[in-house]
């Protein structure tokens, strides 16, 4: 693979992390409620959650569930092409 057709696919694989579901502020925003929680809070938790308006638990572990496979293996393609272009002469 030449250094023009890396690069471009470098750029596509970004855009497809960027454009996930999990990379997603609301989502990002519902993860770091949760985590600051405490989990005698979950009562509190869900209630600002839909205060919010952000996805509830349920959605958050579905996203979850199904989309951290796909958002590893991009990020393990995305590392690969870096690899690839940091090889390659300028």
């Amino acid at each position: 693979m030449n250094n023009k057709k890396a690069q471009a696919r470098l750029r596509r694989v970004q855009e497809r992390i960027a454009a996930h579901p999990l990379m997603d502020p609301r989502m990002q925003q519902a993860r770091r409620i949760v985590k600051e929680s405490q989990v005698e809070d979950r009562r509190l938790v869900a209630a600002e959650l839909r205060e919010r308006d952000l996805p509830t638990m349920s959605q958050q572990i579905i996203t979850m569930v199904f989309g951290l496979p796909g958002l590893a293996r991009l990020n393990r393609e995305r590392i690969m092409l870096q690899r690839r272009l940091d090889d390659l002469p300028s």
